[in-house]
């Protein structure tokens, strides 16, 4: 395949800001932080590099001033975007080969293992006791059916099939990065059931008749205004009776 060695003259900034970053359509709680970590610091430290010029040097450089700057787990992120960008100029005919699959004497940046350790019972019982009555329930719903944050914050009282012993993980609670609300399918974009052991059914009943859920509508998915027909159907609003609440009957 010939590929213009002009085409490759474009600055790695003018190259994302110009071309590449307009494909990417993930929600903003993806999104943002993406452009965030491009904008912050693959711009500033290889931005005014040519397309054509990004060589293993290039690649050591920006390894070792990246890990000047951000820890491994954050940094391998930061290097994937990196390559990702620079697999979408062969896919526009910039550049014959991804520099960073080519390059072997340089190696993506790898965070350090580290194993996560489960809360022990006194802490559940201690992080329990500290809360108001009305959020004590959150503390079983992770503790319990294993939920991230934004799933409990989501979670509605339908959602509940007592009668299966079950729990449908529909959607989570996001924010933008503009601190707006909206409604998302949950990580990895996948609903699924979580069993529902009958000491936690007892608690969320409790819960129930003591703090009834309260309705909310917000945008699914994105928060932004629609601009095209398209959008306005993927951001409908849905309404949702969640069963966490502050004490104002407002999402939390």
């Amino acid at each position: 395949m010939f590929v213009d060695p002009r085409k490759g003259e474009i600055l790695l900034a003018d190259y994302i800001v110009e071309h590449w970053w307009a494909g990417p359509s993930d929600e903003p709680s993806t999104a943002d932080p993406m452009r965030s970590r491009i904008w912050n610091h693959i711009i500033p430290l290889m931005g005014d590099y040519a397309l054509r010029e990004i060589d293993a040097s290039a690649l050591r450089t920006f390894k070792a001033a990246l890990l000047t700057r951000d820890e491994g787990s954050t940094a391998e992120v930061i290097w994937g975007h990196l390559s990702s960008i620079l697999g979408s100029t062969v896919d526009d005919q910039r550049l014959l080969r991804n520099p960073m699959k080519m390059k072997n004497s340089v190696k993506p940046p790898r965070a350090i293992d580290s194993k996560a350790k489960a809360w022990s019972r006194e802490i559940v019982d201690a992080v329990r006791a500290g809360l108001q009555d009305r959020y004590q329930i959150a503390v079983d719903l992770g503790i319990g059916l294993g939920l991230r944050q934004g799933e409990a914050f989501g979670l509605a009282e339908d959602d509940f099939d007592f009668a299966a012993g079950v729990v449908h993980v529909r959607r989570q609670l996001r924010w933008d990065i503009k601190g707006r609300p909206y409604f998302s399918l949950p990580k990895g974009r996948k609903i699924r059931e979580v069993p529902l052991p009958a000491n936690l059914a007892l608690r969320v009943r409790s819960h129930f008749r003591r703090f009834p859920s309260t309705p909310c509508t917000l945008p699914w998915r994105n928060p932004e205004a629609a601009t095209t027909a398209l959008e306005e159907r993927q951001r409908t609003p849905i309404t949702v009776d969640l069963i966490l609440t502050s004490s104002h009957g407002n999402r939390i």
